[in-house]
């Protein structure tokens, strides 16, 4: 993971830009600076309005420079570019990233107002990332109410959402009971082996939205999560429920009206 940097330095603001994967995530000083939704608005649009300095001319001008990056946990490899810089000591990510990187402007902590960029993983991961420095302010492991449900994580596939007056992010996640988990899709060519399913009958899988205080996200040792279920009749009057292990979460949170949208589709089988 990479933070860049706009060069030179003195710019009446530092505008920091999150790189992921090749997506760029810029944030700079001014009004509504913050990005706490996929994508920076609930059209989608990932048009970040607030920038005026940090041009597509000057970028062309004088380039980007990397300010900051984090390693995989585990991993020891070389750095992204020949001009970055050290890796932040101590500092690793331990999972994928499948989800938009989120940045909230002087987060309130006990200890002084900070700039954060927020991560979330595949292995059930949240970090809060200085956004300035580089430096870990916490970590969190996402976690689901009962043993048989939450012995595996199966990831924080949907980028969360932020309600940046209240500090309070919403995060869906999913654990499973077993590993591996099969795929459910095979073909004519290619039946499913009778190991296989057996692990697909066997395989249970729970969704679940957390509710995270971005300043502390375990402030009395407690896991704030409920699980998703839902519920809808057929046309003959029977009932088609939400099924966990037949879904794959990808679309952002999206939070409208005091509401949050999972984004969770109904599987038909």
């Amino acid at each position: 993971m990479r933070i860049f940097e706009k060069v030179p330095r003195n710019f009446a603001y530092l505008s920091v830009v999150l790189c992921i994967f090749g997506t760029l995530l810029g944030c700079s000083g001014g009004p509504d600076v913050n990005v706490s939704t996929q994508h920076n608005d609930k059209a989608r649009t990932g048009a970040y309005l607030a920038e005026t300095t940090l041009t597509p001319d000057k970028v062309r001008a004088r380039g980007m420079r990397e300010q900051w990056w984090a390693n995989s946990c585990g991993y020891s490899g070389t750095p992204p570019s020949a001009q970055a810089p050290p890796p932040v000591p101590g500092v690793c990510i331990a999972g994928i990233i499948n989800t938009q990187p989120l940045y909230v402007e002087n987060v309130p902590f006990e200890t002084g107002r900070a700039s954060v960029v927020f991560v979330a993983t595949a292995n059930n991961m949240v970090y809060a990332l200085d956004a300035n420095t580089g430096n870990k302010i916490w970590e969190y492991e996402l976690k689901g109410n009962g043993v048989s449900l939450g012995q595996f994580s199966r990831g924080v596939n949907s980028t969360p959402v932020i309600d940046v007056p209240n500090n309070r992010m919403y995060v869906l996640f999913s654990t499973k009971n077993q590993f591996p988990e099969w795929p459910q899709c095979f073909s004519s060519k290619d039946p499913i082996s009778a190991d296989d399913a057996r692990n697909v009958a066997t395989l249970d899988v729970a969704y679940w939205l957390a509710v995270l205080d971005i300043r502390d996200p375990n402030p009395d040792g407690k896991h704030n999560v409920i699980r998703i279920t839902a519920s809808v009749k057929r046309p003959d009057g029977t009932a088609l429920n939400f099924v966990g292990k037949n879904q794959y979460d990808r679309p952002g949170l999206l939070l409208d009206r005091d509401s949050v949208y999972p984004h969770c589709r109904i599987s038909a089988q």
